[in-house]
């Protein structure tokens, strides 16, 4: 019987987990932030190198489906669920990250550069501008020839931030947009094709002359396409985590890494093109952090 009572306590102690074994946190959701939380995961390493980050890019509506079902340790979104920062009594606390800067990517051959106000913008996605050489676009763009090309608009095909970023400042620009389309993730534009991801958009607008399409100035920096002048469309990026975890020691290192992010992180952002969070963001990211623990 002391034997027994022996080995049971040994199977506790070998199967308690402690701060230094390694450890990892998986998470899903927006592409926009993407490239800034691979940095994070890399930076982060060098002070914390017993855990890693696997991050999926998997679009806004797939992180906040996962996280809501528990598949993964967080989710990422930039459209949040009801208000997050004025402080929800839900399931999930959202921690703001960063801020991401949507613009539009254009193919048009012979033509270095475009521009096009977000009312025009507006236009175009719903079908009403439909060539390049329209007269509302020479209008604004009066020293460049543009070609007699149909355009092609390509949208995201998943629920997603991004898509929200732009109908949200396409909407508040043109009224017939607001009322056809509204502000949506999953926007159902009536011209167009879908395509799966960032750099699922950006491969297409590549491979389409006349296409225009939308993603996050990251993912348009490393390509030859033209991104057009346009109103500036901002979106706040978000990290949905469970209120009350099931995983204690992996809820204080994610915690860890979010006030990381928050703070030595915020550094990285301009470099990967983001804009650091304001101070009141600091502030808002830092009182959450504090209740889930672990900082």
């Amino acid at each position: 019987m002391k034997r027994r009572a022996f080995l049971l306590g040994m199977g506790v102690v070998a199967c308690t987990k402690k701060a230094t074994d390694p450890m990892t946190l998986v998470g899903s959701g927006a592409t926009l932030p993407h490239p800034l939380y691979t940095r994070w995961t890399t930076e982060y390493a060098r002070i914390a190198p017993n855990v890693q980050v696997n991050y999926q890019p998997l679009g806004s509506g797939a992180g906040q489906r996962q996280i809501a079902e528990g598949v993964v340790d967080f989710g990422a979104s930039d459209q949040p669920l009801g208000d997050p920062l004025a402080g929800e009594d839900g399931a999930l606390v959202h921690v703001p990250t960063t801020i991401g800067s949507v613009v539009l990517v254009c193919n048009v051959p012979d033509v270095a550069g475009i521009a096009l106000d977000a009312a025009l913008a507006a236009d175009v996605f719903l079908g009403n501008v439909t060539r390049w050489d329209d007269e509302r676009l020479r209008a604004q763009n009066p020293s460049a020839t543009l070609p007699p090309l149909p355009i092609k608009v390509v949208y995201r095909a998943e629920g997603s931030g991004t898509s929200a970023a732009l109908t949200s400042a396409l909407a508040k620009s043109h009224a017939g947009f607001k009322e056809k389309i509204g502000v949506a993730s999953m926007p159902q534009f009536p011209v167009g094709v879908g395509a799966k991801g960032s750099l699922g958009l950006v491969s297409v607008v590549e491979s389409m002359p006349g296409a225009i399409g939308y993603v996050e100035i990251a993912y348009a920096k490393p390509t030859k396409l033209v991104v057009a002048k346009s109103d500036a469309i901002s979106a706040l990026s978000l990290i949905a985590a469970p209120r009350e975890p099931r995983d204690r020691a992996k809820a204080d290192a994610l915690t860890r890494f979010l006030w990381w992010g928050v703070h030595e992180g915020q550094a990285f952002a301009k470099e990967e093109g983001y804009t650091a969070l304001d101070a009141s963001l600091v502030a808002r990211a830092e009182k959450t952090l504090h209740a889930l623990g672990g900082v």
